[in-house]
């Protein structure tokens, strides 16, 4: 489903937002959400008219749209009480476990044998854990928050890293743990010399879109850029997330286009005086349609 995408990675495109932009990460995220529920459930009906050739009929419609709340719904309330790293994980497992439930009360079927499914879903379920924990627990979070690994470059250039709180290590370590506690502990090894063999080409590709980001900025074209696209007043709110889309048609990453792109919109909503949180949150919707279609 499309509205997954800007939540993809455990969050990584709007967190590069909330980085770059400084942004209140649980408003980007609950304002991302609310513009992919609203397409979100045109995707839904989609897919359900082109799953069969025989028309729609008002029973096929019913369950479509319980099944498009099953997921938005969960999806849009994580996203505004945890922030972008789980709505679309956790927004799936709750809409899938609601709408099975949903369906079951409607019809006789035979059980399901969750305890089959316990291996395949364990890693999923406990970096939902991991990142409730660590997000919502204030002792924890401080805890983890505070070990920070941080660099200077010729005295210009600098930032900070903190691993322990970092979507990626609980992603890591989730998988990890899971894989050690059960039948999967000789796959480990293989499975993660195949993503570092592959890790090479996708962090040369994000480290040249945040160069030319940054040189962008720091020569100032980017505000150059914004005092040209505020000519269009009014009509740019409707503009922005085609730039999202462009961004990732070109490069293939939603992240990408978000590291590319967020300041411009940035720039452009303070020329307009329109709400930086609502012009990233088109980016990165706009982002994820790009996905879509990149070729």
């Amino acid at each position: 489903m499309r509205p997954g995408v800007p939540f993809g990675a455990v969050g990584t495109p709007p967190l590069t937002q909330v980085e770059l932009g400084g942004l209140p990460s649980p408003d980007l995220a609950g304002t991302i959400a609310a513009f992919n529920a609203v397409m979100g459930f045109g995707l839904v009906f989609a897919v359900s008219w082109l799953a069969d050739d025989a028309p729609m009929t008002w029973k096929d419609v019913r369950w479509t749209a319980m099944a498009g709340v099953c997921f938005l719904f969960p999806y849009g309330v994580v996203a505004v009480t945890v922030g972008p790293e789980l709505p679309t994980l956790l927004g799936a497992l709750l809409g899938l476990l609601a709408f099975v439930l949903l369906l079951r009360a409607g019809h006789a079927r035979s059980p399901i044998h969750w305890r089959a499914l316990l291996p395949d879903l364990l890693p999923y379920l406990l970096l939902v854990l991991l990142v409730l924990a660590t997000r919502l627990v204030p002792p924890l979070r401080e805890e983890l928050v505070g070990h920070v690994w941080s660099w200077d470059f010729l005295g210009h250039f600098s930032g900070s890293f903190a691993p322990l709180f970092h979507p990626g290590t609980l992603l890591l370590v989730s998988i990890a743990l899971v894989a050690l506690a059960t039948s999967l502990r000789s796959a480990l090894a293989p499975a993660f010399a195949a993503a570092l063999g592959r890790l090479g080409s996708v962090a040369l590709a994000l480290l040249l879109m945040l160069a030319l980001a940054r040189v962008l900025v720091h020569s100032g074209m980017v505000d150059q850029l914004a005092e040209g696209a505020a000519r269009s007043g009014g009509t740019w709110p409707f503009l922005a997330a085609v730039v999202g889309t462009l961004g990732t048609f070109v490069s293939g990453s939603a992240t990408a286009s978000n590291i590319l792109f967020t300041q411009f919109q940035l720039s452009t909503a303070q020329v307009l005086q329109l709400s930086p949180v609502l012009m990233a949150a088109a980016q990165g919707a706009g982002a994820a349609i790009g996905n879509v279609i990149a070729p």
